[in-house]
């Protein structure tokens, strides 16, 4: 549930300049918009993809609640990796990344007080995870693939077997 008194449109205008939308945060710590519009630039010249920052000035009643926000961002615009933090937690979604490889890396992020290095040591991370999931997919098609042709050839070579052992059954007529 995207909590009351989070002004979605004001997020979504905020990120289009540089992928950063810290609000009152951004305020008090003016170099931290520039050190994480930076950590974004980075990683999507290192092939990470469209990154999001976000910091949300009234933390959510449920830590649940950050992953709304980030999911709804992520529908909302062209980000494909959001991070929502506040005060007192946060989440990170992707349409690019897997769930694993985000959950792998995401508390050590979001524990840290450094926003800015810790966003680029989570980008670097993911992207360095790297379980090859579109080849075990393929392999394991194959070996199925493999398996029913198996399969089938052996039936028919049975079948075909016992077909020709009943051919060659010699009947004596009774006399």
């Amino acid at each position: 549930m995207i909590p009351a008194g989070t002004d979605l449109d004001a997020i979504n205008e905020g990120l289009a300049d540089d992928g950063v939308h810290l609000g009152e945060l951004g305020e008090q710590y003016p170099e931290l918009i520039g050190d994480l519009a930076g950590t974004v630039a980075h990683a999507k010249q290192e092939g990470f993809g469209n990154l999001c920052v976000v910091h949300l000035d009234q933390p959510p009643a449920r830590v649940a609640d950050h992953r709304d926000v980030a999911e709804q961002i992520l529908r909302d615009t062209d980000c494909n990796t959001v991070i929502v933090r506040s005060s007192v937690g946060g989440d990170i979604v992707s349409d690019t990344y897997s769930r694993k490889a985000i959950e792998s890396h995401q508390f050590q992020m979001i524990a840290s007080p450094d926003y800015a290095g810790s966003v680029a040591e989570f980008a670097g991370q993911v992207r360095a995870d790297t379980t090859p999931w579109q080849w075990i997919n393929i392999v394991l098609a194959v070996v199925v693939v493999v398996a029913v042709i198996v399969s089938v050839a052996s039936a028919s070579l049975r079948r075909l077997r016992d077909g020709a052992a009943a051919d060659d059954t010699v009947t004596t007529p009774a006399v």
